[in-house]
This record gives structure tokens, sequence and C-alpha cells, in this order.
């Protein structure tokens, strides 16, 4: 597409399902993540290949599809300028160059070559004129983008909870989290090992793929079905329908 690409960041799941949304959609992407490709927190290292070939897809482009600077300016003729940010904005790339060679030992793999990673990068500001900054190793780059799409996770908000549910957390010691610190529960029946009668499914136990939500809607209702009979409060009307 001739439209400035969409800047995508953050490295987990989200991000990839965002990446091949947008290349599907033949919309050029960059993507920008802190950590290092080679980081074995990534998400992406903890996938089988052949459960999740779409994630390692992302995965491979993020490792092969990497931006290289163009050959910098001529220093001695540069104008000195109010801020970084004026002066590399000034300054734009008119679309991200691929590392030569890079896609040459992935020739058979169907890749988006509208596609450019940016590891060990973070978004430095967003300007009026739809220009972002960019902050990688020991440089800054700057492009002209469409949209930005910030996918980093998010923290629970369970203010509804005695002491924001804390004490339901694998370790009551630290605050809920998706990823360090998800709800304790049973493994079949999804209940709260602390809190009786408290059912917990998703995210906040750790299940960030939708396909697990069914498991843990199942699991919950079983649990709830299987009480329900053994308290005599089903009443069969004849078939396997209860009311």
């Amino acid at each position: 597409m001739n439209s400035d690409p969409v800047l995508i960041v953050g490295a987990g799941l989200s991000a990839a399902d965002a990446v091949l949304c947008a290349c599907n959609s033949n919309i050029r992407v960059l993507h920008v993540f802190r950590k290092n490709v080679d980081d074995q927190d990534l998400i992406f290292k903890q996938l089988p290949k052949t459960l999740y070939p779409e994630y390692h897809k992302v995965y491979n482009m993020m490792c092969s599809q990497t931006y290289t600077n163009v050959a910098p300016s001529s220093t001695s003729n540069r104008p000195q300028a109010v801020s970084i940010a004026t002066s590399v904005c000034a300054k734009m790339c008119p679309k991200p160059q691929l590392a030569a060679g890079t896609m040459a030992g992935n020739a058979s793999v169907n890749l988006f070559p509208d596609y450019t990673s940016f590891p060990e990068h973070c978004v430095v500001s967003f300007q009026s004129d739809k220009k972002c900054l960019l902050q990688g190793n020991n440089s800054l780059k700057a492009f002209k983008i469409s949209m930005v799409l910030v996918l980093i996770g998010t923290n629970p908000n369970l203010f509804f909870l005695k002491g924001q549910g804390q004490y339901l957390g694998q370790d009551p010691t630290k605050p809920v989290s998706c990823k360090q610190n998800p709800i304790d529960i049973h493994p079949y029946t999804f209940e709260c090992t602390k809190e009786p009668g408290l059912f917990a499914m998703g995210p906040l136990v750790g299940d960030n793929f939708v396909r697990f939500l069914k498991g843990g809607a199942l699991g919950i209702a079983s649990c709830l079905l299987k009480r329900l009979k053994k308290k005599g409060k089903l009443i069969s009307n004849g078939g396997n329908n209860f009311i």
C-alpha cells in the first residue's frame, strides 16, 4: 500500500496477532520491541512450532527482517538543530531498508516483504505531524507513520476484591500479574484455592490464548453442575436437560 506504515510496539502474542493482521492486509509494518530476538523470555521461545506455525512465522520475521541504517550523512556539514528529535525527523527515511542477505537463508519461507523489525528499540516520542522517533543502540531513527498499536500488556484491576485480590495469587506477597503471579487455582475446576466458590480463568490464571478460554469455561461449568447435582438442586425433565 502507498500509505505510511503502521507502528506496532510489543513482542507478545497480541503484537504478533497485529503483525499478522496488518501483513495479511498488505499494510506496511514497523515492529518495535525492547528485547533482543534471542531473549529466552520471548513467548515465541515457549511455543511448539508444530502447534503455532503462525506465531513462529512472525518470530522468523522479527529475527531476519531487521532494520539496518542507511549510510550516515557527513557530520561536517550537518546543521546544529534545536533538538535531537527535530534534527532526526528532518532527515526522514522514506522506507526502512532490510539488511542485505537476511532473506537469502529464508527463501523457502513465505515472509512479508513490507515488514521491518526493530529489536532493542523503544519509542522516544510522537510528533504532531505523525512522525515517530525511535531509540536504538546509540542511534535515533525517525519515520512517518499512519497509526500506532501499543500492545505491551496490562495489569489486571481487581479493585472489587479484598486487598486488590493479592491474596489470591500464587505468591500472596506480590500483586496479581498475568505473567509473573497468576491467581492460584485448582487445575481442573478453576476454583481459587484461597477463596472457595470463586473461579478464575483466562489471563488471570496464566492462560493467554483465546483457544484456552473454552476449556476454562467448561471446567467451571462442569464443577458447578456436579455440585448442584450433589446438592439435589437440579431437576431432570426426563432427558439430559436440567431446570
